[in-house]
């Protein structure tokens, strides 16, 4: 991997590599370039466990209350203060156990993707009802690497960090900001190869937006198939008909569907298709309540587009921008 001095700036010389991108692929217009927030996928993927864990767990403690042995006699009346007390806990211990982590996830849902754009050559991003806005000319880029231990065991991955000054002033830095330069910004985007070393594909990723914000999208290439195996986690909640079309044991005419539901597979999405099914409903409930929904891009990102951003989904139809 490259050294962490090693920095891009748009008036750098090309890297020599080729523009390339993956499932960091959002959206693209004429002027608009839209890629995916790192971490996405892990904030959906906790955020969906814990929830399935915390209602699942209602009907199991009813369970475990009807189906326990009562007290005999022989040890006298029960404590109605600690029978109470005991009832608390039972029903209560998960929300107590995982229901800050929950909260936590959540929250990490209400950002928005990044926004580059070239005709206002800025860049934006949105958390919750705060909108970042940092100037493009400024953006000092480097290829970085960090541990990630938030599935089981723990992984290195490459990413590309990006140092921009904030057009606006920025409220108090949390905690894990700190070491941030005062009014600078700090957006992350993953390598293509997100566990290979190789200084290119990081690189891959900094001249597609290098080469989009200079020159726009013509003769940037186009992820032409979506990861049909991350879509759920990159959709942030599939609604019950998207959740049948996705999990049911035979082919829809999704895209990417080939990817997962190949012949052979087919029986194993059977056996699951009762787990899977009830899991997304879940989900789909507690965002719904919750009001969690894929983070609308924010008006001031999409100045001087004239036309909806191409998806992926788009392109596999032959649509470009």
């Amino acid at each position: 991997m490259a050294n962490p001095q090693t920095v891009w700036t748009p008036q750098s010389a090309a890297t020599g590599a080729s523009p390339r991108i993956g499932d960091q692929f959002i959206g693209m217009g004429q002027q608009v370039l839209c890629l995916r927030r790192p971490f996405l996928e892990v904030s959906v993927l906790m955020a969906l466990m814990y929830s399935v864990t915390i209602v699942g767990w209602i009907p199991f403690a009813f369970w475990l209350q009807w189906t326990s042995p009562k007290i005999p006699t022989e040890f006298g009346a029960p404590n109605p203060w600690f029978e109470a007390l005991f009832n608390v806990l039972l029903y209560a211990a998960p929300i107590v156990c995982f229901g800050p982590f929950l909260a936590l996830n959540l929250r990490r849902l209400k950002m928005s993707h990044i926004y580059f754009n070239r005709h206002t050559q800025r860049v934006y991003a949105k958390e919750g009802h705060h909108l970042y806005v940092a100037d493009w000319h400024g953006v000092q880029a480097t290829p970085n690497s960090f541990v990630d231990a938030s599935n089981v065991g723990a992984v290195t991955r490459f990413r590309l960090e990006m140092l921009l000054p904030s057009v606006h002033p920025l409220p108090p830095h949390r905690f894990w900001q700190k070491r941030l330069p005062p009014g600078m910004l700090w957006f992350r985007i993953m390598s293509n190869a997100q566990t290979d070393p190789r200084i290119e594909y990081v690189a891959q990723v900094w001249e597609y937006i290098r080469v989009f914000m200079a020159h726009g999208p013509e003769g940037l290439p186009i992820p032409a198939e979506p990861n049909w195996w991350m879509l759920p986690l990159h959709k942030v909640v599939l609604t019950p008909l998207e959740a049948w079309r996705h999990y049911v044991p035979w082919r829809t005419g999704e895209a990417g569907e080939h990817q997962g539901k190949k012949s052979w597979l087919l029986p194993f999405w059977a056996v699951l298709f009762p787990l899977t099914m009830s899991v997304s409903l879940c989900w789909w409930v507690v965002c719904c309540i919750f009001g969690i929904c894929p983070s609308a891009p924010p008006p001031e990102a999409l100045e001087g587009e004239t036309r909806p951003l191409v998806t992926v989904e788009m392109t596999c139809k032959g649509i470009r921008p």
